[in-house]
């Protein structure tokens, strides 16, 4: 999967910075959400974290970037989300 182009450089500065914080908070929401299921799950790894529900209003190589770093991290072995 290729990653689109830096979806930032399109928009204006006024726009740059709420979808900075917008992208931030998608990232910590699926990384306290994934810490939370681990702690109840009691584990350190999961198989498999897929995103049914994507959020329209955030890029989807950002989503995928927050589900890569989780795979990195190692809490996760594979991660993936509907197109």
């Amino acid at each position: 999967m290729t990653l689109s182009p830096n979806p930032l450089a399109r928009r204006k500065p006024a726009q740059v910075q709420p979808l900075l914080a917008r992208i931030a908070a998608v990232a910590v929401a699926l990384i306290k959400s994934l810490d939370a299921s681990l702690r109840r799950l009691r584990t350190d790894r999961i198989d498999l974290l897929w995103v049914h529900l994507r959020d329209t209003l955030t890029p989807v190589g950002e989503v995928m970037r927050a589900l890569d770093d989780q795979v990195r991290a190692g809490k996760v072995l594979y991660g993936g989300s509907r197109p």
